[in-house]
């Protein structure tokens, strides 16, 4: 279940929403700079910190999942619950700056490949733990949300 809720000075939205994994907290974390507002999911064994900028953009800014959570689908329950967020809010984009496999692969899984621009890829060794401090994966997800207009005239 995804629970929404908003800093003490603003009304709490009260959505919610079925979840798979667990109980998913979206919060509010507030303004910073120009106008930016900070959200925070988190869920037993994962985080995800997004920012939702007044032009539109909603930038997927950190995702992690703890290391022995890994593979039972709690980072894609994360990236779905912002995609879910950013075209309730409005915004026409969603981007992330993408530096590690299994982030790349979680969000390949739930955004497509064809919306990521890979750069460099890193292979996982042979003992399935990547070394995060040299980790060479580099790939950025840009996710067009805005509405698409009907076609007319066929």
């Amino acid at each position: 279940m995804i629970h929404e809720m908003s800093p003490p000075e603003q009304e709490n939205s009260g959505d919610t929403s079925q979840d798979r994994v667990s109980q998913i907290v979206v919060k509010n974390m507030g303004t910073v700079v120009f106008g930016d507002t900070l959200y925070s999911f988190t869920t037993e064994g994962g985080k995800l910190i997004s920012v939702h900028r007044p032009r539109g953009d909603y930038q997927i800014d950190r995702f992690d999942v703890d290391a022995n959570k890994r593979r039972h689908g709690i980072g894609k329950e994360l990236l779905r619950a912002s995609y879910e967020h950013a075209k309730k809010l409005g915004a026409d984009v969603l981007t992330a700056a993408i530096s590690s496999r299994p982030s790349l692969d979680a969000m390949s899984s739930v955004f497509g490949l064809e919306n990521i621009k890979v750069r460099t890829i890193e292979n996982y060794p042979d003992e399935g733990e990547i070394d995060e401090a040299t980790d060479a994966t580099r790939a950025y997800l840009i996710l067009d949300l805005s509405p698409t207009e009907p076609d007319e005239g066929l």
